[in-house]
């Protein structure tokens, strides 16, 4: 009977702090949540942001928050359950019916191990996707982007281009770098490889040991460069986030 009081006990103090948990934890997301509506839509309409895209990239970045709202919301949480119980004398009633402060620590112990299991999860088997999935969702909505790797390297499709980049090596350069440009009837252009690419500033890089493969309709021709200026809107940084 007695074991029995106490596994009715442990539930109702489960039960409690859950739900002064979930309370504050569900305040704490919203509200950073809405932060983040806020601050996407000043990138709102910027290379096709919509605003469908940013309720996407908002709901990806909930388990990032979540991991680290967790702590702090599982803390308020726990004392504001446990002050509630003392102001109606609840924790009293539990001492009267024989429960020692020992065995009121075991079950508080075995709710913050629950509760260590939940971060866990969300720190090492979820929020790592959710906050790539974000990045690259974002990265790709505000910069009209389209990327899949393969075997081949990785390949990006920005506006009438497809680049294919075989490596992205330490310095930000671009290894084994190919263009392929198309004009506004789908026909293929230009093609442009080169050996490497280094960043200089504001989305240009210096390609080197260039080959250009021209086609028009005189017929097909070819202009080997050693360095040509490439303006893109891949930068290192876009670059880093695509090649996770």
């Amino acid at each position: 009977m007695k074991r029995w009081r106490g596994l009715l006990i442990d539930r109702y103090l489960a039960r409690e702090i859950l739900s002064g948990t979930g309370l504050v934890f569900t305040a704490l997301l919203f509200l950073f949540s809405f932060f983040d509506l806020i601050h996407e839509l000043n990138d709102i309409g910027k290379g096709g942001y919509a605003l469908w895209q940013i309720g996407v990239f908002v709901a990806l970045a909930l388990p990032g928050h979540a991991y680290e709202l967790f702590p702090i919301a599982t803390l308020i949480g726990t004392l504001y359950a446990l002050t509630n119980l003392a102001q109606h004398s609840e924790i009293t009633v539990m001492r009267s019916s024989g429960m020692s402060r020992q065995r009121l620590a075991q079950s508080l112990l075995r709710i913050g191990a629950g509760f260590v299991l939940v971060a866990f999860i969300l720190g090492e088997l979820i929020m790592p996707f959710t906050e790539e999935a974000a990045q690259q969702w974002r990265l790709k909505a505000l910069n009209n982007l389209v990327a899949t790797q393969f075997r081949s390297g990785i390949w990006i499709k920005d506006k009438g281009s497809f680049i294919n980049i075989r490596e992205m090596m330490p310095d930000n350069s671009l290894e084994d770098l190919r263009i392929y440009e198309f004009d506004n009837n789908r026909r293929l252009q230009r093609i442009s490889t080169a050996h490497n690419a280094l960043y200089l500033q504001d989305h240009e890089w210096e390609m080197k040991q260039v080959e250009r493969t021209l086609f028009t309709p005189k017929g097909v021709s070819v202009v080997h460069e050693d360095h040509v200026r490439w303006n893109s809107v891949l930068s290192p940084q876009v670059m880093s986030t695509l090649l996770v």
